[in-house]
């Protein structure tokens, strides 16, 4: 357990069952693009959702949504087949995003052809607050560092950069004042965000 203060920080390791947090795991959905020869078409497809909202968006580098936005509710599969044709020269990423989990699959666009770039799998944080304790799930699959922040506005208040080997932190909140707070869990692949208010 962390306990947040400005001068000191007491750290006590936490080992975490998931069966008796109540928590479960899931599998985890697949997203698929498979592109139609020679042209701009691709068939997309998700499997194994478990979640009752699916978001799908198409984006450019700039993470503006570009050609296609849609919401969808209660569904466990999708297919369809996508005409890129109306998209430049460039590179794009399709986002798929059911509950906790965030799916993308990164292309090109050149000369009217569909190349797919690579196929990324990345799972939010789970982040548990009870009374005056905040428990982060890292769901961190890729063994990466993680950077967890506290922010008041734009002040930082606490940092505490955890090894890739944890795979949860318990920060105790008793010393942290009133107010308003984002705990920012960061890796060199994002970052998600969790609105305190004390």
């Amino acid at each position: 357990m962390i306990t947040l203060k400005k001068a000191v920080l007491r750290v006590l390791p936490l080992f975490v069952v998931l069966a008796v947090s109540g928590l479960t795991v899931q599998a985890g959905g697949i997203l698929r693009m498979k592109p139609v020869t020679n042209s701009s078409k691709a068939v997309v497809s998700i499997s194994n959702i478990d979640s009752k909202h699916l978001s799908i968006s198409i984006e450019d580098i700039n993470e503006n949504v570009v050609f296609y936005q849609e919401s969808l509710k209660d569904v466990t599969e999708f297919a369809k087949v996508f005409d890129f044709s109306q998209l430049r020269n460039g590179s794009y990423t399709m986002i798929v995003k059911a509950g906790n989990e965030s799916l993308s699959e990164s292309f090109n666009i050149v000369n009217g052809q569909l190349t797919v770039q690579e196929s990324k799998k990345l799972q939010e944080p789970i982040f548990n607050l009870t009374e005056d304790n905040l428990v982060i799930f890292f769901n961190n699959k890729k063994a990466k560092d993680v950077t967890v922040e506290f922010l008041e506005g734009s002040k930082e208040f606490f940092t505490d950069y955890v090894d890739a080997k944890v795979t949860a932190r318990k920060y105790a909140l008793s010393n942290l004042p009133d107010g308003e707070f984002v705990v920012k869990v960061s890796t060199s692949d994002g970052f998600y965000a969790y609105e305190l208010k004390k």
